[in-house]
Parts: structure tokens; sequence; C-alpha cells
């Protein structure tokens, strides 16, 4: 999944990405500026990857994008 994830972050040069250490489902966060995009874009642009993504062929043609309206860090 790794790779999907640097394929993503190369084509939209997110501020920040990441995914959570047991992520069994392909979720992940990007922050992006609001200026930058919004979710429809964010989507297509995704999606234009297409179905095999990466050496393990990921398809992420079928990709959802929501809107987060808060952010939440915490520090350990």
């Amino acid at each position: 999944m790794g790779e999907v994830i640097e394929s993503i972050g190369m084509l939209i040069n997110p501020l920040a990405i990441n995914m959570p250490n047991n992520n069994a489902n392909g979720e992940i966060t990007i922050l992006v500026s609001q200026d930058a995009c919004n979710a429809q874009e964010l989507q297509e642009a995704i999606r234009s990857l297409g179905t095999s993504v990466g050496p393990n062929n990921v398809d992420i043609s079928g990709t959802t994008v929501l809107l987060a309206n808060t952010l939440t860090a915490s520090v350990r």
C-alpha cells in the first residue's frame, strides 16, 4: 500500500499524508490547502491513477474522497 500512497502524494503534492498502522480498508488521511482543490477534484485526480497502481497493481479507480471539517492532532 505504501507505493499507492507515494503515487498519490506525487500526484497531488499534499501538505501531509497519513495511513494508520492497522489500516485494513485502505483508508488514508490527506491534508491539502483549501485553495489547492476541492473533494471532487481530489477524487478525480486520485481515480485517474487507474486500476494498476504500484507493484501490487492496486485498483484505486473507485476511490471515494470525503471532506473533513476538522483536524485533530496529538503529540505522544
